[in-house]
């Protein structure tokens, strides 16, 4: 009988996502917590919707349509504020931030956060230094094309910023991808597609 049990144990661990085997302490938990609290905090000024949507499709296209602490937004969101740990503790913490997160916000907010928050390139953290810095446009000024290429760049910043190539065809993929997910419709879609390439490599970047 022990036998049995100890290996029911075993198959029902095995079962269990490999963040759900580390516990994290009460001292680390109440750590994310005060992190989701200042996330939630964050003056994310008025987002363009078109880097929003980009954004969106971007990381998650379900986005707005899940639990937000389920969206691969929402744990995106959660990773910038993430230092180095072992692997298995950074993923329950990744988990816990992001339920805290969404918690406090909504998959809406959530998204406004993350643009408000995540890295360009160049030193540019944030939507309107990176307006500034990359493109040489305040966020007033700034034209649809720049906000299509500036949601183009977190996922891999020196890469886009060097090849206008994939960068044209990222922004190609993220236009396609707003369609699919019904937060465009086909007209803009056509509209988008026709926009030609902003320079986003213009600017000198952002000051440390």
């Amino acid at each position: 009988m022990t036998r049995m049990l100890a290996a029911l144990f075993a198959v029902c661990l095995i079962a269990l996502p490999a963040w759900a085997q580390t516990r994290l302490s009460d001292k680390a938990l109440e750590q994310l917590r005060a992190t989701a609290t200042e996330v939630a905090a964050v003056e994310t000024g008025q987002v363009p919707e078109l880097l929003l949507k980009a954004l969106i499709a971007a990381e998650d296209p379900a986005h707005l349509k899940r639990s937000p602490e389920t969206s691969n937004l929402t744990k995106q969101l959660a990773r910038l504020h993430l230092g180095a740990m072992p692997t298995l503790q950074r993923q329950a913490a990744e988990n816990a931030l992001a339920t805290f997160l969404a918690e406090r916000l909504s998959p809406s907010d959530i998204a406004r956060a993350y643009a408000a928050l995540v890295y360009y390139g160049r030193n540019c953290f944030g939507y309107r230094d990176a307006a500034i810095g990359l493109a040489r446009k305040t966020p007033e000024r700034a034209e649809d094309a720049i906000w299509l290429a500036l949601a183009a760049l977190p996922r891999s910043p020196s890469f886009y910023l060097r090849d206008r190539a994939a960068l044209r065809d990222r922004v190609e993929t993220l236009v396609t991808g707003m369609k699919n997910a019904g937060l465009i419709d086909a007209e803009e879609a056509k509209r988008l597609d026709s926009l030609p390439l902003a320079s986003v490599d213009v600017g000198v970047g952002c000051s440390s």
